[in-house]
């Protein structure tokens, strides 16, 4: 079971892990969820938590936060107001998103990571066989972006031919297959949804590679204009 991103405050309420714990027992599913809790970096961590039965409690820090909603460039520097500062609070993890979830090799990712190109490729190359992405995106509002996001998002299951599980609260929650097909295309109010996923081993090209490409295809466009040039000078 997959919940969305910053859901429960563990930094602030330690007692919601116990009940965590406990649900975990009595329903008998491994869950998995966003908090905002305690990071051993110090601060706060933007936070994908993994429970399991009989396990202890495992966990990913997002690595790639969003400038002033989530951290602020240079905030050693006396540049920002203290409003700024209490907002923007968290800190940014830095262990590989590939973890162990009910005993299958995943991949995490929580809200924007999953629009980087070649987010999950190093967790790929680990192992990771599901693809998984929380998000939170009331901060959105009315319009295209949760749309957008997810467009986006299909991008990494297509470019690493992975299953995807995406779970957002104001967004669309999904599963995307590896061509990109969605199995909901619209949000899900109020309710959740479950669906049979496949794990996948191939290691695409894109993953192999990544975006040595398109250096050489700069280089050889160098190269052309060149050549090009020195063609010029000769006819002179």
């Amino acid at each position: 079971m997959a919940l969305p991103e910053t859901l429960f405050r563990l930094a602030e309420d330690r007692g919601v892990k116990q009940d965590l714990l406990k649900l975990v027992r009595d329903i008998k599913t491994p869950l998995l969820l966003g908090v905002e809790d305690t990071s051993e970096y110090g601060g706060l961590g933007n936070r994908i938590v993994l429970f399991e039965r009989d396990k202890d409690v495992v966990h990913y820090d997002k690595r790639s936060l969003v400038p002033f909603a989530e951290y602020l460039p240079m905030a050693s520097l006396p540049l920002w107001p203290e409003a700024l500062h209490k907002r923007n609070r968290f800190v940014s993890g830095r262990a590989s998103g590939l973890q162990d979830f009910a005993g299958l090799p995943v991949a995490l990712s929580v809200c924007l990571e999953a629009a980087i190109p070649g987010w999950f490729n190093e967790s790929v190359h680990q192992g990771a066989s599901l693809l998984i992405n929380i998000s939170s995106e009331n901060w959105s509002g009315p319009g295209f972006d949760p749309e957008q996001h997810l467009q986006l998002v299909q991008m990494r299951a297509i470019e690493s031919r992975r299953w995807m599980v995406r779970v957002s609260d104001a967004g669309i929650s999904t599963t995307i297959d590896p061509k990109g097909v969605l199995s909901h295309k619209q949000k899900i109010l109020h309710s959740g949804f479950v669906e049979k996923v496949a794990l996948e081993t191939e290691k695409t090209f894109y993953v192999r590679y990544g975006d040595w490409i398109i250096g050489l295809a700069l280089l050889v466009l160098v190269m052309e204009f060149v050549a090009g040039y020195l063609r010029r000078e000769k006819t002179r």
